[in-house]
C-alpha cells in the first residue's frame, strides 16, 4: 500500500514529467510562420500533399490566413487549375509577408492563360518589391515576349542571367529573339553564351543548326562548320554544311554534301536554294528555275528566292517572268518594310491590340505563322474580345 507521501511523490513526478514534455513540445513544435515556410518548400518539390496539410493548418491561426490562400493557390497551379488557383492568390495579395510570392505566381498562371498584359503588370509590382526574385523576372520576360514587347523581354532575360549564372535558357530565348530581329551580331553572342553555359540541353541540336544559320548569314562560315561538326547529319544541317564548303570554294564537297540532303528530304527548301545557286553560277538556268520555284511554291514570301529566281529568268532569257518576280520581291519588301514601322508603334503602345493583329497580318502575309500566332494571341492578350485576332487564330490553326 503507497503512503501518502510516496503518492505525492509520485504525483509530483508524473506532473514534472508532463511539463517537461510540454516544454519540449513548445520548443520544438513549429510556429505558424515557420510552418508556412515548410509549406512553402514542399511547394517547390512538389510535396502538394504535405503543402495542402499544412493550408489547413494555417487556415485555423489568426492572421495566416493569407499564407493558407497562397499555399493553396500554389497547388492548384501546378495542378494546372489556372483560374482557380488565381481565385485562391487574390486573397493572398493583402498580406506583405505573401504579397509578392503571390504575384509571381499570379504571373505565372496569368501567362499560362496567355493573358500576358495583366501577368506583365502584376509581375511589374513582384520586380519592384524584389528585384533579385528570379521567377518573377522568368515570367516577367515569358509574358513580355508573348506579348511582342521584344525589347523589354530582353531586359528581364538579361536580369535572370545574372541572377542565375548556370541556366542556359535566358541566353538561347534571347538568340530566337535577335535572330528573328535579324540582330545577328547580338544573336550569335547570345546563343554562344547559352552553349558555354551548358550543353547538356534538351534542344541543343535546335541551338547549334540556329547558331549557324546566322552564322552563315554573317558568312562566318569557318565558324558555322565548326558548330554544326557535333550536329546529327540531317537534311538541314547537311545543307548548311554544303553551303558553307560552297562559299569557300569546296565545289564538290559541297555537291556531295548537298546530293546527300536532297536524298534525304527532297522538298529541303535550304538545299533548293543552294541547288538553284550552284547552277545559276554554272550558267543552266533550267536547272536553277526549277529549284527556286519549288521554294517559292512551298514559301511564296522568300524574298531571297524570289530574287535569284528573277535572275534565273533573266539569265534563262525570259524577261517578262523575270520582271514579274521583282516586282513581287519588291511587294515583299514593302510588307517588310511595314513590319518593322508597325512594330515601333506596338512596342511605344503595350495595350495597342490593333497594332499586334495587323503585324499577325503582315506575318501571315510573309509566310510566318508561328509568328502570326503570336501576334495574335497577343492582341487577345490586351483584349480578349478582338473579334478579328480571335478570327484570325481560329483560321491559322484550322489551316495547321
Amino acid at each position: 500500500m503507497n503512503s501518502p507521501k510516496r503518492v505525492i511523490v509520485t504525483a509530483a513526478t508524473g506532473m514534472g514529467i508532463l511539463i517537461a514534455i510540454g516544454v519540449v513540445y513548445w520548443l520544438w513544435t513549429p510556429t505558424p510562420a515557420q510552418q508556412y515556410e515548410v509549406g512553402w518548400t514542399s511547394l517547390q518539390v512538389a510535396e502538394f500533399s504535405q503543402t495542402s496539410d499544412v493550408a489547413d493548418r494555417l487556415a485555423k491561426w489568426p492572421g495566416f490566413e493569407s499564407h493558407s490562400h497562397l499555399l493553396r493557390g500554389g497547388v492548384l497551379l501546378r495542378r494546372g487549375k489556372l483560374r482557380e488557383s488565381l481565385d485562391e492568390l487574390r486573397l493572398a495579395l493583402n498580406h506583405d509577408q505573401t504579397r509578392v510570392r503571390a504575384q509571381v505566381l499570379a504571373g505565372e498562371a496569368l501567362t499560362k492563360l496567355k493573358l500576358s498584359l495583366n501577368a506583365a503588370e502584376v509581375l511589374r509590382e513582384a520586380v519592384g518589391s524584389e528585384p533579385g526574385n528570379v521567377e518573377a523576372h522568368r515570367w516577367a520576360g515569358a509574358a513580355l515576349y508573348d506579348l511582342g514587347a521584344m525589347e523589354p523581354a530582353v531586359f528581364h532575360l538579361e536580369r535572370l542571367a545574372e541572377l542565375v549564372p548556370t541556366d542556359p535558357r535566358p541566353h538561347r530565348v534571347m538568340g530566337l529573339i535577335y535572330k528573328d530581329l535579324e540582330n545577328d551580331q547580338k544573336a550569335v553572342r547570345c546563343y554562344e553564351a547559352s552553349l558555354a553555359r551548358s550543353v547538356d540541353q534538351p534542344d541543343i541540336e535546335s541551338i547549334r543548326t540556329e547558331l549557324a544559320e546566322v552564322q552563315i548569314r554573317l558568312n562566318h562560315h569557318a565558324d558555322a562548320l565548326k558548330t554544326l561538326a557535333s550536329c546529327t547529319s540531317s537534311s538541314r544541317v547537311l545543307a548548311s554544311r554544303a553551303e558553307c564548303e560552297y562559299a569557300q570554294g569546296n565545289v564538290a564537297a559541297a555537291s556531295d554534301l548537298l546530293n546527300t540532303a536532297l536524298k534525304q528530304n527532297s522538298a529541303d527548301e535550304a538545299s533548293l536554294l543552294l541547288q538553284g545557286t550552284i547552277a545559276l553560277n554554272e550558267g543552266r538556268p533550267k536547272v536553277a528555275i526549277a529549284a527556286f520555284e519549288q521554294v517559292v511554291k512551298q514559301s511564296p514570301a522568300d524574298f531571297t528566292a524570289r530574287f535569284k529566281l528573277s535572275q534565273a529568268y533573266a539569265q534563262a532569257g525570259e524577261e517578262q517572268q523575270a520582271a514579274r518576280q521583282l516586282e513581287v520581291m519588291n511587294e515583299i519588301k514593302e510588307i517588310r518594310r511595314e513590319v518593322n514601322q508597325v512594330y515601333q508603334q506596338a512596342l511605344g503602345q503595350p495595350r495597342d491590340a490593333d497594332a499586334r493583329f495587323r503585324l499577325g497580318v503582315l506575318s501571315e502575309k510573309l509566310n510566318r505563322s508561328d509568328l502570326a500566332r503570336m501576334w495574335y494571341q497577343a492582341a487577345l492578350s490586351i483584349d480578349a474580345n478582338h473579334a478579328p485576332a480571335a478570327t484570325a487564330l481560329k483560321n491559322l490553326r484550322l489551316g495547321e
